[in-house]
């Protein structure tokens, strides 16, 4: 039988136990059970309850992958005119503005290679036979692979999205930098429904490392997104990139998901801490 004294020690230490339990839980660490959403309460920022998600945001896959990032600075190109002979133009027409050079061809392609800024920007104008079969969407990534191969030179690590229009297929190349997507300098590329490029967009930069910081987890960076007074925002999904802010390329947290209203919902942190 157990004394009085004994009873307050259980009693108390039960109401311990389930005290943390509740701060815990309200503090983001521990996810619902029964509801498996992770409420993002920061008091010391003053945040509670703006943000919640039904994924995990506590185990963090991408600190394992990438613990220790580097930031850069972009450094232009000396050798621009290289792509006057990837594209076969040399024996083309050069018009020069204050921006660019513009190089346009008897068969109606142009290529606008710009001064100060390290892109380019190709177009063709011939016109096409419509006669022929339209191509699929794998043979459209073929085809925009084969040229920026061949014309832009790119041979790293690159993801590739797709985006169909009227016009046809939208081809976009991401460069990794290390294993993180470079997602402020991608290569564009549009092919017709006939399998004719019809113009793209290309960055060649070169970057060089400024330093390095250590990754913030998810859960950390979530407490810096801007507060949301109409209600709480679901967060559905988020990467890790990097963006060109402050005249550097960083690496930052986006976040994707809906307002209480249900229009969509995106913003960045940035990922590193010093």
């Amino acid at each position: 039988m157990r004394r009085p004294r004994e009873y307050i020690y259980y009693i108390g230490g039960t109401l311990c136990l389930v005290l943390s339990a509740f701060l815990l839980f309200q503090s983001g660490i521990m996810p619902s059970t029964l509801t498996n959403r992770i409420y993002i309460n920061n008091s010391a920022r003053g945040y509670k309850d703006y943000y919640y998600s039904d994924i995990s945001l506590h185990r963090n896959n991408l600190r394992q992958a990438a613990a220790y990032l580097p930031l850069y600075s972009v450094t232009e190109q000396a050798d621009m005119f290289r792509f006057l002979a990837s594209f076969e133009m040399e024996q083309a027409t050069i018009y020069e503005t204050e921006e660019f050079f513009l190089a346009a061809s008897h068969d109606g392609r142009h290529l606008q290679i710009y001064k100060f800024l390290d892109k380019l920007i190709y177009s063709s104008l011939t016109v096409r036979d419509t006669n022929e079969p339209e191509i699929s969407v794998g043979r459209a990534k073929e085809i925009a692979q084969e040229f920026v191969k061949r014309h832009l030179f790119l041979a790293g690590e690159y993801e590739i999205g797709v985006q169909r229009s009227d016009v046809g297929f939208e081809i976009q190349f991401v460069e990794n930098l290390g294993k993180i997507p470079n997602k402020a300098f991608p290569t564009i590329i549009m092919v017709d429904n006939f399998g004719n490029i019809v113009s793209a967009k290309h960055f060649y930069f070169e970057y060089e490392e400024l330093g390095r910081g250590d990754l913030m987890t998810v859960a950390s960076a979530i407490a810096y997104l801007p507060r949301n007074h109409s209600g709480r925002i679901r967060i559905t999904n988020y990467e890790l990139i990097y963006i060109f802010e402050y005249s550097i390329l960083q690496p930052v947290y986006l976040f994707r998901g809906y307002y209480p209203d249900g229009s969509p919902f995106s913003a960045t942190v940035a990922a590193l801490k010093f």
